[in-house]
């Protein structure tokens, strides 16, 4: 495994990421400090990643190796940039695109709670964006826990609260435990900043003004019920998918050429 040292792509929660290869294969090189993670810290994270094979959610490439006073875990490359790059502080997404953007980022989301892993530092920071398709890919999984249900019911993770303070869920400001409405909340956070194109102060993020500012947004039913202050009251990343869909669906129809709508209600008659 090689890696390039003038090519920086990033920071982590744990270390920094270069463009590099592995096998061959261009690659995002995650290099962490051997004193910042101890091995069985370093299985765990990946652990996470093995598990993982979605194509909304960054993938790992290989079994890290030891180098030095680093360990270094192979990627994969997203040809792209963050969505905190391309939303902040100018925005020039057209809606269908902020449409298709979304969505990949709650069914990468889905597919991590499916698999029982809570990721708990969702933010702009931590999504790719691939510049020829805008296909969103969540990435840094430092921080995510598997739940544990073995001596409980309930969906708790395991470890210490950590993640971004800006956009963590009130339970965790408290110091429960994170759970999977807690990535919710998060990600309502987040979806709330790219339709209304500012990063939103943590105290701003209520219900109330959000369903405010979003009142014209066909996302005005949707993001409110993942930002409620009760983690019971959020919806789940499945529920918010399926609405997401519809959005995209209505959005979709609204920019088609007449012609091109004909054509679509000629499709859906022959097939009734």
């Amino acid at each position: 495994m090689n890696y390039c040292s003038d090519r920086y792509l990033g920071k982590g929660c744990c270390g920094k990421v270069r463009k590099g290869w592995y096998e061959g294969t261009s690659a995002a090189i995650k290099i962490i400090p051997c004193h910042k993670m101890d091995e069985d810290d370093l299985k765990r994270e990946c652990r996470v990643y093995a598990k993982l094979k979605h194509k909304n959610v960054v993938k790992l490439l290989g079994p890290p190796v030891k180098r030095k006073h680093n360990w270094h875990i192979p990627l994969q490359l997203i040809e792209g940039c963050t969505l905190e790059d391309l939303v902040f502080p100018s925005c020039t997404l057209s809606a269908a695109e902020k449409d298709h953007i979304i969505l990949g980022m709650c069914k990468g989301l889905r597919y991590l709670h499916k698999k029982n892993i809570v990721h708990q530092d969702l933010k702009p920071n931590n999504v790719m964006v691939e510049h020829a398709t805008k296909r969103a890919v969540i990435i840094d999984l430092g921080l995510a826990k598997f739940i544990n249900y073995t001596e409980s019911r309930s969906p708790e993770t395991s470890g210490q609260n950590k993640g971004f303070h800006k956009y963590a869920a009130p339970e965790a400001h408290a110091g429960k435990i994170r759970t999977r409405r807690s990535d919710v909340w998060s990600m309502g956070k987040v979806i709330a900043e790219v339709l209304l194109k500012e990063m939103l102060h943590w105290d701003d993020c209520t219900t109330k003004n959000i369903r405010k500012w979003l009142k014209r947004s066909r996302y005005a039913d949707i993001v409110p019920e993942m930002l409620h202050k009760h983690p019971d009251k959020r919806l789940s990343m499945d529920k918010v998918v399926r609405l997401v869909k519809s959005v995209k669906t209505a959005t979709k129809i609204e920019c088609m050429s007449t012609l091109e709508f004909i054509s679509l209600l000629e499709v859906h008659f022959w097939d009734y």
